[in-house]
């Protein structure tokens, strides 16, 4: 169930952006180790090139979102492939599920073409028109949303020990990942954090809430701190 009071903890966080899409154990707002990340595309950067793919503008994520969402969108028009990596793995990877749906959308190539032969596809896609485009957006959503509720469950399952889910990033706007897990936390009898849609991709909201809790916990800087940039988070 969603719930708008402070998290119990431990607790599963999840962080979906144009740059990160990671899972970490939260023992207390300050205190986290990373169970899992992507290997490859951010779950955000997969929506963006999606929408590019579709002809659909940028930022791709609320334009793939909408188009998911039509009454006349098929989800199931195409089953994607969703990444699992290992048994137990709780990394990501969405550079397949992009190429999946480059193919399905262009076409599928044949391997380079020899000097003096023409280039063909060895699978020509049908034409790319407003029905199809609604059922590839629907089809690609479904697929990306699913790869996170599988490595979230399998971190619960993992780890039975935690009593909320919090999410945060820009994708958290996401209909259907809301939906999703919305239905996760509850099969899990666990309490839901995620932003309201208005905070969804205000950076400035998510650094100054974060700065206030380090601030409330003693962790302070002088103007000596040097940024560092960082790929590991």
């Amino acid at each position: 169930m969603l719930s708008v009071v402070n998290p119990s903890f431990p607790a599963l966080g999840l962080v979906v952006s144009g740059g990160h899409t990671s899972l970490y154990k939260l023992t207390s707002p300050t205190n986290l180790t990373r169970l899992g990340a992507t290997i490859d595309d951010a779950i955000g950067e997969a929506f963006d090139k999606a929408a590019s793919i579709l002809n659909l503008p940028y930022p791709g994520g609320p334009h793939i979102d909408r188009l998911a969402q039509h009454p006349k969108a098929n989800d199931r028009l195409i089953d994607f492939p969703i990444s699992r990596l290992a048994k137990d793995s709780l990394d990501f990877s969405y550079s397949g599920l992009k190429t999946a749906l480059l193919y399905a959308a262009k076409g599928k190539p044949n391997p380079p073409k020899l000097p003096g032969k023409p280039q063909r596809l060895a699978e020509p896609a049908p034409e790319l028109d407003e029905q199809r485009t609604r059922d590839l957006a629907a089809s690609f959503q479904r697929a990306a949303i699913r790869a996170l509720t599988i490595k979230a469950q399998r971190a619960l399952d993992q780890q039975p020990d935690f009593k909320s889910i919090i999410i945060g990033g820009g994708v958290s706007a996401n209909s259907l990942l809301r939906s999703e897990f919305t239905k996760l936390a509850k099969d899990n009898n666990l309490t839901l954090h995620i932003p309201e849609m208005q905070y969804c991709v205000d950076n400035a909201a998510m650094i100054a809430a974060l700065g206030s809790v380090l601030f409330q916990s003693g962790h302070t800087d002088d103007l000596t701190l040097e940024a560092t940039p960082t790929t590991a988070c």
